[in-house]
């Protein structure tokens, strides 16, 4: 009987690009971690409130709104949610034994009929930005690699938006204060045949084996690892 198919998500991907320390990534995959930060539910939050406020300025309006970069001119957005959610926003590369999910903040439709993906980031564009640009290339490319096998095809544009939350603070009526966004778009190279494959089949084979291979010599995470062994063994 076949093996299951290893499953990853686009976000976590990157941790197959070349140069990432191979016994780390098995290890995040495989075993439950101590003192691990929960990540905090306000961004989730946002993001909901940011996706609502967009779609229901197009419904009233038929445009993005005025804050919104500019991202081409849209026509519509992917209305249904659940074809967005990773149960049903995945495909599975058989040869590389790899199922590749996502969940994509927003697809809209262009006027040429491709469709534009994009994802909210609530952080400021920063040199530290820059920094995390590859990990977020991998996964707004995996979620084009995907898109375009669940009938979202083509991807013609990726794109980041930065909600900078650095604008002061307003009051409002009551007891109520509000936080104001800048909105910021990075654009994002398009090019999921070539990035995504070799990516889902580094990912089958180290995420497959029954231990994990040897880590990179110069990663720090294996250094801190073997000191907390060698401190507390």
């Amino acid at each position: 009987m076949p093996a299951e198919p290893v499953r990853i998500s686009a976000k976590n991907l990157a941790a197959a690009l070349p140069g990432e320390c191979p016994r780390c990534f098995w290890i995040t995959r495989h075993c439950d971690l101590p003192y691990q930060m929960p990540f905090p539910g306000v961004f989730n939050v946002i993001d909901a409130h940011v996706k609502a406020t967009v779609h229901a300025h197009f419904n009233r309006h038929g445009r993005l709104p005025e804050w919104y970069p500019d991202i081409g001119r849209v026509t519509d957005y992917v209305r249904d949610a659940g074809l967005l959610h990773p149960t049903r926003f995945r495909v599975t590369d058989a040869h590389a034994g790899v199922t590749l999910t996502g969940a994509p903040d927003d697809v809209f439709k262009m006027r040429d009929g491709s469709y534009h993906i994009v994802d909210y980031k609530v952080a400021r564009l920063t040199a530290r930005q820059d920094e995390l640009m590859s990990v977020y290339e991998v996964q707004l490319n995996g979620y084009a690699y995907i898109a375009e096998r669940v009938g979202f095809d083509p991807v013609s544009v990726l794109s980041l938006i930065y909600l900078d939350p650095g604008a002061a603070p307003q009051p409002r009526a009551g007891k109520r204060l509000g936080l104001g966004f800048a909105a910021t778009r990075r654009a994002v190279k398009l090019r999921p045949g070539r990035l995504i494959p070799p990516l889902l089949r580094t990912t089958g084979k180290i995420l497959s084996r029954s231990t994990p291979p040897r880590g990179d010599a110069s990663c720090e995470d294996c250094t801190f690892l073997r000191n907390l062994i060698r401190t507390v063994g």
